[in-house]
């Protein structure tokens, strides 16, 4: 999992330190990424891509960091296992 936003890798740093993310985090400040897959630049949204490079889903808020990409580990997980069915 990668958490793109467009702050400073400085202030990344901090807030990953701040919330005790287990995933990477890095700087988009032209907004590239942002804009690639069809978001909002600066706007609060995770995009899940799969293996083929297809966006799996779009949460579009992001209400707690931390318990934010547990509950996506855990969606990624539930879709895992319903494929292997």
């Amino acid at each position: 999992m990668v958490a793109a936003t467009p702050d400073d890798p400085a202030t990344l740093a901090r807030f990953k330190l701040k919330h005790a993310l287990p995933f990477r985090l890095v700087s988009d400040a032209a907004a590239a990424l942002a804009r690639a897959f069809g978001m909002i630049p600066g706007s609060r949204q995770t995009v899940v891509i799969g293996k083929s490079g297809e966006i799996e889903h779009v949460y579009d808020t992001v209400p707690d960091p931390g318990g934010h990409a547990k509950q996506i580990l855990k969606d990624i997980k539930t879709r895992i296992r319903k494929q292997k069915r």
